[in-house]
């Protein structure tokens, strides 16, 4: 028994299906063997017309799998012809022009491919998993969707690569505005704190947290643009400076969640205040050495100055 794939009567009037596939509302379907054991888990498809000398058309079809593989289709025969392994992991988007293929794949690379596949020509690695790819008309730009919110394009002539946009991934929590130096801060359930600037609204900085919990609230430091203090879900609050990563500090005082954060106005010390959902009165307050990003005073003691 062959399948069905339902069309609409407008879409198949656009398309040029015969009148009385039209009329009878379905188009019938061909089923395409594969071995037994060859158990694959399909994630995209692109077809791809080549003329011989005769100039009649011969019709591919070209499937994507989550192990790797993609399958090679006769579109007339409905026979399967070569399969080929072009990714260690899944293939998540697979585009088809004249001259060569286009792939994505969870193990970060972009690779362009001769419709052959002996060997990939060209091959660019991303920070993450590639999740959707697209080819110009004239095969000179593939743009390139990334699993962490980004979006560029791969010029085939210099391979050179442009990232056109940055975003989050998830929803943003709390945003923190800096306009003595033209730049904001925003963190997202996607567990990465981005600094933006305020002139073009491009990314500047990208910092992805590891520690336990989400981040729920953000603030500058008065008076630097290179200190911001984050509160998270847990009880930690982590202050950190935005180009020395390494001078971070982190406190765990209480198990609630850090719902808000202020600073001091003081010059010489900050202060950061965590404040946490489910008791008013649970709230530290912590002195920073601006120099050292170290603690100079008990955050239990001066809470009780309060």
């Amino acid at each position: 028994m062959q399948p069905e794939i339902k069309i609409g009567r407008s879409a198949a009037k656009r398309v040029g299906y015969p009148a009385d596939e039209i009329f009878s509302g379905h188009l019938p379907g061909r089923c395409v063997p594969l071995e037994p054991d060859n158990r694959q888990r399909f994630t995209d498809l692109s077809f791809n017309v080549s003329f011989q000398l005769n100039n009649s058309p011969v019709k591919k079809l070209f499937v994507s799998s989550r192990e790797g593989w993609v399958f090679q289709v006769n579109y007339s025969t409905g026979s399967l012809e070569c399969i080929f392994r072009l990714h260690e992991s899944s293939i998540n988007s697979l585009m088809i022009n004249p001259g060569f293929c286009v792939t994505g794949s969870d193990d970060k690379f972009v690779r362009v491919w001769p419709l052959e596949f002996t060997d990939f020509y060209l091959q660019v690695q991303f920070m993450s998993s590639v999740h959707s790819v697209d080819v110009s008309a004239d095969g000179l730009s593939v743009l390139v969707g990334t699993v962490d919110g980004c979006l560029g394009i791969l010029d085939m002539q210099s391979s050179r690569y442009r990232t056109i946009l940055r975003s989050h991934t998830g929803k943003i929590q709390s945003v923190a505005m800096d306009m003595e130096n033209e730049q904001f801060t925003t963190v997202s359930e996607d567990g990465s704190i981005r600094i933006w600037s305020l002139k073009d609204h491009l990314q500047a900085y990208q910092f992805d947290c590891k520690i336990e919990g989400k981040i729920l609230t953000t603030t500058y430091v008065p008076g630097s643009a290179d200190v911001i203090a984050c509160g998270f879900s847990g009880g930690k609050v982590r202050i950190f400076n935005v180009k020395n990563p390494g001078q971070d500090i982190e406190y765990h005082q209480h198990s609630k969640d850090v719902i808000g954060l202020q600073c001091s106005p003081d010059g010489r010390l900050r202060a950061c205040i965590a404040y946490f959902k489910e008791d008013s009165d649970s709230s530290v307050l912590v002195g920073i050495n601006l120099k050292t990003l170290q603690r100079v005073s008990s955050p239990t003691n001066i809470g009780k100055n309060l």
